[in-house]
């Protein structure tokens, strides 16, 4: 293997001798073809002058013009004929120059158009003095809309309000519901009475109940019609649409539990249990909702009266029928949840309460008024029928917000 590997140095070193000579030919060869071909000479016209390169082979004629120096000019002043002679052959420069005329030119062009399209604008702008718009904005509308402006006030003090015999009106109330609880002991086995306190041998106590039990926010509304019949009194009626409730907690039934398999209330199953432990996880809060048309009755007395606003006391009171019911009802029995609606003979049909308030009166027009009613509504009816040892009334207060018209 190295003797192959020798041989191969000493075969290189032969056509290395070989090729050199040829390579240093070839090229010598290339470089001249190369400069004959650009200078278009051979080497007798070899210079070093490398500008020579880029020369135009167009050979530049000059005219048999006599070089005249300015010098030669100036020694020969006094020869009037050599001047005649020569001054046909001289090129005089020319020594002046024109640019600041030139500028001057462009300036005066420019201020010429400048001076055009000013005069244009002017007289574009002159024609806007013939627009009127007045014509546009001088009617009642307008005229009452800068009047009001002016006065910088919601009512306009100049508005006199006019006194109807008969208004009516519509109205809204969100409101604050809850209730009073008492249960009747001759009603529930088991439960003992003593000092005003009801005990049970299981299951939930009024006590429990009452400290359970939250309030709940609710709504009324409505339409008022009203007779005034003197300065101070007037009486009123309509027809609202209220709700009531209270918020419970409960749990989810055992199945496995044996007395859920003889639970039973006015002919149904339980839907719920009662809560054993008050922070109990599992417990579920359930809201009892009971709503009611109702027909008010009532007279107001005017306590305060101002220049267009009024301050009155409401007394009255009201008959209702229950339309919707989504409840649900314990059974101390049994210590069960059962699910009743408006359709059971457990809840009552109809019932009466009371109500009085508080109205703030502000005219905002000549016959319409804004109303602001603080009220408190008491259900004096119970909310279950006498087969419920529960007595429950329903109450609500909250502020009455309304417009009413005076009609004539």
């Amino acid at each position: 293997m190295g003797q192959e590997i020798n041989g191969n140095n000493n075969n290189s070193t032969w056509m290395s001798l070989l090729l050199v000579p040829a390579i240093t030919i070839g090229l010598s060869l290339l470089g001249y073809q190369s400069y004959v071909w650009i200078t278009g000479k051979s080497f007798k016209g070899f210079s070093m002058d490398i500008g020579r390169l880029w020369s135009s082979d167009e050979i530049v004629q000059k005219d048999n013009i006599k070089e005249v120096s300015y010098s030669n000019v100036i020694r020969a002043q006094d020869s009037s004929s050599i001047l005649n002679e020569r001054s046909d052959e001289l090129i005089i420069p020319i020594l002046k120059s024109r640019k600041k005329e030139v500028i001057e030119e462009v300036f005066e062009q420019e201020i010429k158009s400048t001076s055009s399209k000013f005069k244009t604008i002017v007289n574009t702008l002159d024609r806007i003095d013939h627009i009127d718009i007045n014509s546009l904005i001088s009617n009642n509308l307008h005229s009452k809309y800068i009047h009001r402006l002016k006065s910088e006030s919601l009512i306009s003090p100049d508005m006199v309000p006019k006194k109807g015999k008969i208004y009516w009106g519509i109205n809204f109330s969100p409101s604050y519901s809850y209730r009073t609880f008492n249960i009747d002991a001759s009603k529930v086995n088991g439960i003992a009475e003593e000092q005003n306190r009801v005990y049970t041998t299981g299951g939930l106590t009024e006590e429990k109940r009452n400290s359970l039990d939250k309030a709940i926010t609710s709504y009324s509304f409505g339409i008022d019609i009203g007779k005034q019949i003197n300065d101070k009194f007037s009486i009123y009626s309509g027809l609202h649409i209220s709700g009531y409730g209270e918020q419970i907690l409960v749990t989810s039934i055992d199945e496995n539990n044996p007395n859920y398999c003889y639970a039973e209330f006015h002919d149904r199953q339980p839907t719920y249990c009662s809560i054993e432990i008050d922070e109990n996880t599992n417990n579920i809060p359930f809201t009892n909702r009971y709503k009611y048309f109702e027909i008010p009755f009532g007279a107001r007395y005017t306590i305060s009266k101002f220049d267009k606003a009024k301050i009155s006391l409401d007394l009255g009171a009201y008959y209702q029928k229950v339309y919707q019911v989504n409840a649900l009802l314990y059974d101390f029995d049994t210590d069960y949840y059962y699910w009743f609606n408006d359709e059971d003979d457990v809840i009552n049909d109809s019932g009466i309460g009371v109500s009085m308030g508080i109205g703030l009166i502000q005219n905002l027009t000549e016959r319409i008024e804004l109303t602001f009613n603080p009220h408190f509504k008491f259900n004096l009816s119970s909310t279950f029928s006498d087969s419920y040892s529960v007595e429950q009334n329903q109450y609500s207060t909250g502020v009455r917000v309304g417009v009413r018209q005076q009609i004539f």
